[in-house]
């Protein structure tokens, strides 16, 4: 449970982080990701809501950092060489997760739908290249049991 707590922990606020300060940036208000992403539950009347709503906007983030990371310590115990090339296995599964995210998850949620800037889609993609799938992949390979010593024969 370490590896997953821990990937779920660095991958979630990094990529929080990102979001929360790209669009504070922007001009949008510090609350904004958090309440966006509590709308995929709730619709647009989450915006309107208070503080409550952005920290479940918080706590859906990390459900799903959660699970994106269980999922990937899972493939990772069945599927070994995930832990000896953690780059390009994490770089992949950070292109698998934001694609799951932006072709199943967004479309089935109830949060309005809005057209991403070039900026923004090119930064959403990096941090779930490098803050998601690495950052998880990395992670999980540092509890990754070392292979069994076979004695010389």
């Amino acid at each position: 449970m370490k590896p997953i707590l821990i990937s779920t922990l660095v991958a979630g606020t990094l990529d929080l982080a990102l979001a929360i300060t790209f669009f504070t940036i922007k001009g949008a208000p510090i609350d904004a990701v958090p309440h966006a992403v509590a709308a995929g539950l709730l619709g647009v009347r989450a915006f309107s809501l208070g503080t409550s709503i952005a920290i479940l906007g918080v706590a859906l983030h990390y459900f799903i950092a959660f699970c994106v990371a269980a999922f990937y310590y899972l493939l990772s115990r069945r599927f070994g060489f995930l832990n000896n090339r953690p780059i390009l296995s994490g770089a992949l599964y950070g292109i698998g997760v934001f694609l799951f995210m932006q072709y199943v998850v967004v479309p089935l949620s109830a949060e309005p739908r809005s057209h991403p800037t070039h900026a923004w889609l090119i930064a959403d993609i990096g941090s779930h290249i490098f803050f998601i799938g690495i950052a998880i992949a990395l992670i999980t390979r540092c509890f990754a049991a070392p292979p069994p010593h076979v004695p010389a024969a």
